[in-house]
């Protein structure tokens, strides 16, 4: 099921907010079961978002993510052995370590929306922003000239 932000911009399992901008933000996160029970590995988070730029046919995603794998000092530590006292170069992988997985990719926008599925590992919180673009590639531009390739 797609959830549009005007219909929920809070679920049981993501936030969504626009700033005046126009740029959107999802913070989006695994569910954890109190039980006790295995945490949720593989979860979607599926949403469809208008965008607000009414020329905008491709959106830019930026996410940042943290998990038991990504962005977890902690984990990091525990792998080092637990040093009660870090090395200078142990306290520079931590710090490494501690910083959110970043990518970036470009998304549609078709009649207005951009389509956005969230896969999140287990114990994952990601916060992915969707800027309206505007393509400013002057009409004489070729990458194939870049670094001297070939012209095709």
């Amino acid at each position: 099921m797609r959830i549009t932000v005007a219909e929920q911009p809070l679920g049981p399992d993501h936030l969504v907010t626009r700033d005046g901008t126009g740029r959107i933000a999802v913070l989006a996160w695994a569910p954890v079961d109190v039980t006790g029970r295995d945490p949720v590995d593989g979860h979607t988070v599926r949403l469809s978002l208008p965008v607000a730029a009414a020329t905008a046919r491709t959106a830019f995603l930026l996410r940042s993510s943290v998990s038991e794998e990504a962005g977890n000092a902690w984990r990091a530590w525990c792998e080092l052995g637990r040093p009660p006292s870090p090395t200078m170069r142990q306290l520079d992988v931590l710090l490494e370590a501690a910083e959110p997985a970043r990518r970036h990719t470009s998304l549609p926008v078709v009649a207005g929306r951009v389509e956005l599925d969230l896969h999140l590992t287990r114990h994952e919180v990601t916060l992915a922003e969707i800027t309206p673009t505007v393509d400013h590639t002057p009409p004489w531009w070729d990458e194939h000239r870049l670094l001297g390739g070939a012209p095709t």
